[in-house]
């Protein structure tokens, strides 16, 4: 049985297809995307969500991937976070319904 993680990449909208551009190339076969109200962190303190420009939204996108294609996500999108200003988390999953039995 392979391990799943899940991935998720808190980012600007104005990069967001480039990031999901990027996940379908690596081999991820789905995301959920969530718009993110507001909320408070190290680099730009507390926001709220409330600009007209896409460069004041940020979205969290979030994917459940194998190992192999967890590691290679990591190692292709958090240079390219690095640079614009996101964020990537990985979660290993002990516990899912409903995601392709593998060998």
């Amino acid at each position: 049985m392979n391990q799943y993680n899940k991935v998720e990449i808190i980012v600007s909208d104005i990069y967001l297809d480039k990031i999901i551009e990027k996940l379908d190339s690596l081999g991820a076969t789905g995301y959920t995307i969530l718009t993110i109200e507001g909320g408070k962190g190290i680099k730009k303190g507390r926001q709220q969500i409330d600009g007209l420009l896409p460069t004041t939204h940020n979205s969290l996108l979030f994917t459940i991937t194998s190992e192999e294609i967890t590691q290679t996500i990591i190692a292709q999108v958090q240079p390219f976070l690095n640079k614009v200003g996101g964020l990537i988390i990985v979660y290993p999953i002990t516990y899912a319904s409903g995601l392709p039995l593998q060998k």
